[in-house]
């Protein structure tokens, strides 16, 4: 996964019947570069009663039963390992424009809270300020996930600290049980996951806010998995990571893709009640550069600063060279040491 902007390098997006009562819509519509189509979309039907259709457009195919390619995510699989398995309506394509916006559409279609976007490859992924966000296919983890109705609550900046932080103790709780050794996880802020200081993958949360309460959020994440150094483009690949590169081994990326997903869900059953300072300390305990002076980027305008912390909201505490402490909510942070390139996603 990564993001491009020129030269910079960013390391990240049926018919079937009805589920719970709501209907599904017959069709969808999304837009690969200029071109529209419309197509029956499968949907992945988690009552009893399941049933897997297959459709077949142009050259997307969305395949059901027992039909997916050895090297495709396979919904089935996927839903193997989810507990419980009626918490999450999912939604899985070969290929899509974006998964963000693909669920950002669905909310006005009455989408359910806990549905799922997963594409093996994105045409057109998203990252921060309009960034391209390279996703190809059969190595990576793109998917979004929707939050909406009376379970979201809270600060949007505390639920990025909280996701990156409930992504990052997921990951390395995986790679211990696979392993049996540590891969430590850091965080970039305000949303990138690093390794051995290179980007592993990154986040970016979209939503709609009515009168300061939000109607939904759309969290997009982006997880580099079975990625080879030559599968990055050159403007990524100095900075780029992926979990084969740093473990020399190949992940099941099913099995990944729904451990993080059973994370996520049964985290957010406390949150944003019980988050608090223990939240904000296991993000700074994570964060790279603290205490160190860096480069803040705020649209054109660049300046020096240190580290210093974070607010109860996640916000970045800096402190300029004259002494003078700001609060950053957005931006870009930079390390000035080693003068290495390290654009937040």
């Amino acid at each position: 996964m990564g993001e491009n902007d020129g030269d910079r390098s960013r390391g990240p997006g049926g018919d079937g019947g009805e589920k719970f009562g709501n209907p599904v819509p017959a069709t969808c519509r999304w837009t690969s570069n200029t071109r529209k189509l419309n197509t029956r979309r499968i949907f992945i039907c988690l009552s009893k009663h399941s049933a897997f259709n297959w459709v077949r457009g142009d050259e997307r195919k969305v395949w059901g039963r027992g039909k997916f390619r050895d090297t495709m995510l396979n919904e089935q699989r996927i839903l193997q390992h989810l507990r419980p398995r009626r918490y999450v309506r999912l939604d899985v394509f070969e290929v899509l424009d974006s998964t963000n916006r693909y669920l950002m559409e669905q909310v006005h279609r009455g989408a359910p809270d806990w549905t799922v976007a997963i594409a093996d490859r994105q045409t057109a992924g998203q990252g921060r300020q309009g960034r391209s966000w390279e996703s190809p296919p059969n190595v990576g983890l793109w998917f979004s996930v929707l939050r909406r109705g009376a379970s979201l609550s809270g600060n949007v900046h505390l639920w990025n600290v909280w996701v990156a932080v409930t992504l990052a103790e997921a990951l390395e709780r995986w790679m211990y049980r696979e392993m049996g050794r540590a891969l430590p996880i850091r965080l970039k802020w305000p949303n990138d996951l690093w390794v051995h200081d290179r980007k592993l993958g990154g986040m970016l949360l979209q939503g709609s806010f009515t009168g300061g309460a939000q109607d939904y959020l759309v969290i997009g994440i982006g997880l580099n998995v079975n990625q080879q150094r030559e599968d990055f483009s050159p403007a990524i690949r100095p900075l780029a990571v992926s979990l084969r590169m740093a473990t020399q081994r190949l992940w099941d990326r099913e099995r990944l893709f729904a451990h993080l997903l059973n994370t996520l869900f049964e985290e957010s059953r406390t949150f944003p009640e019980a988050a608090g300072g223990s939240l904000i300390s296991a993000y700074w305990d994570r964060l790279m550069y603290k205490e160190e002076m860096v480069q803040i980027r705020i649209h054109n305008k660049t300046w020096p600063a240190r580290i210093v912390g974070l607010t109860d909201e996640g916000l970045l505490m800096v402190e300029r060279p004259d002494g003078e402490k700001t609060v950053i909510a957005s931006g870009e942070v930079d390390h000035l040491r080693g003068g290495a390139h390290a654009a937040g996603h």
